[in-house]
């Protein structure tokens, strides 16, 4: 059970470094990360991801220092439909003109995050 939540882990922290390698070269000075594990959340947001032992918790570290604002945010994971949908084909997929159908998640998604942060 332990390795499992440790792995489970280790991916989410591995997709927030790939998309944190994604967007950095876009210049974007301001970055919003919506992850639905909260033990990741809070391992970058109080400080204790540099010291981590799982290295792409210390890659997500070094990414989050650079010249940019990134925020990072907890979502429900009944909040991250497109996630759901798009991470059973275990490959990484860049939706630049998403169709009508994951638009529509998307904006379930916003929707339903939007209520849940209402009820905090």
């Amino acid at each position: 059970m332990a390795t499992e939540v440790s792995d489970v882990f280790q991916v989410k922290a591995q997709i927030v470094v790939e998309g944190l390698k994604l967007v950095w070269p876009k210049d974007f000075t301001q970055v919003e990360i919506n992850c639905d594990n909260a033990m990741l959340n809070d391992t970058i947001q109080n400080g204790f991801a540099s010291i981590s032992y799982i290295t792409e918790v210390r890659l997500i570290h070094e990414w989050y220092t650079k010249d940019w604002k990134v925020k990072f945010r907890h979502v429900l994971r009944e909040s991250n439909k497109v996630v759901d949908v798009v991470g059973k084909l275990n490959q990484l997929i860049i939706l630049t003109n998403p169709s009508r159908y994951v638009r529509r998640l998307l904006e379930e998604d916003v929707h339903s995050s939007l209520h849940e942060e209402a009820f905090i």
